[in-house]
């Protein structure tokens, strides 16, 4: 182990959140660990607890590393990301966020001489000259230079052995949905996706006709109680890989957030003119 962390905050840019821009996450507990994966040497496993929650989350970091681990809760915001309208302020992974990043994190401990505990910004895995034919039983872990860290790969090792299929038991809570709330968001707001504009009749015809999904702006499992929902305010349809990348945050990203992702990696999902962001909450 390399280090073990109560009470902090993690600064990381495309790990875990947008690719636009540094994001923080405040965690109550983080361990971080060097070790081989997938062709990968010394690649940097983050494991972290976040703040009021029990699940742990994990990423790796590999190659151009971001994470810094600040101590304490409630430090200033940082600068955001996007300019007026809702666009990127600069390419995803424009050298321009680490350069103000730094500049940001050098007046937060010029201003209120808080302890930055690690900063893995510079870490650059190596690649193995002999990859591991398995990851599996792997325990050696070994120091590393306070020095930094990023995110990537998932390229397993050539000579791996892939298995799945296995069953397993699983317990889980689930949350109850309302299908007439789904049904009056539908109503009002069609079945095209708000954020890249995705309509699966006019693309697979009788198949797609009323697929989409519905995203809650507030996750319900931020209230496990029963509790009201607006669907006109609370409620947005959106496509299956959106609905996805909007939940690989916590809390998940705005509509509006991710609209302006696509627009910056100029990626539309379609031919058609992305949507235009109306409100703070992606209508």
């Amino acid at each position: 182990m390399v280090a073990e962390y109560g009470q902090v905050t993690v600064f990381v840019h495309g790990a875990i959140s947008s690719f636009v821009g540094y994001q923080a996450f405040e965690a109550s507990r983080v361990v971080i660990k060097k070790l081989p994966y997938a062709q990968y040497a010394s690649a940097i496993l983050v494991s972290q607890i976040p703040r009021g929650k029990r699940k742990l989350k994990n990423y790796i970091e590999t190659a151009n590393a971001s994470t810094v681990v600040v101590d304490g809760w409630g430090h200033p915001p940082l600068p955001s990301s996007f300019g007026p309208g809702g666009t990127a302020r600069h390419p995803a992974f424009d050298e321009q966020w680490d350069a103000e990043f730094g500049t940001w994190l050098n007046q937060l401990r010029s201003r209120s001489g808080v302890a930055v505990l690690i900063d893995l910004r510079g870490h650059d895995a190596e690649e193995a000259k002999h990859p591991p034919p398995s990851l599996r039983g792997q325990k050696d872990t070994e120091s590393i230079p306070i020095s930094r860290t990023s995110s990537h790969p998932l390229a397993m090792p050539p000579a791996a052995i892939l298995l799945e299929g296995a069953p397993v038991d699983v317990v889980l809570s689930t949350y109850e949905r309302n299908p007439a709330a789904r049904a009056a968001c539908l109503s009002h707001y069609g079945l095209a996706c708000k954020v890249c504009g995705a309509d699966f009749e006019m693309t697979y015809g009788d198949l797609g006709r009323g697929f989409i999904h519905v995203h809650h702006l507030n996750p319900l499992s931020s209230d496990a109680n029963e509790h009201s929902v607006d669907p006109i305010n609370d409620l947005r349809p959106v496509c299956p890989n959106c609905h996805a990348m909007l939940h690989r945050r916590d809390p998940p990203i705005t509509i509006e957030g991710l609209r302006a992702l696509i627009t910056c990696q100029r990626i539309p999902s379609s031919n058609r003119p992305l949507p235009r962001p109306a409100d703070p909450r992606g209508t």
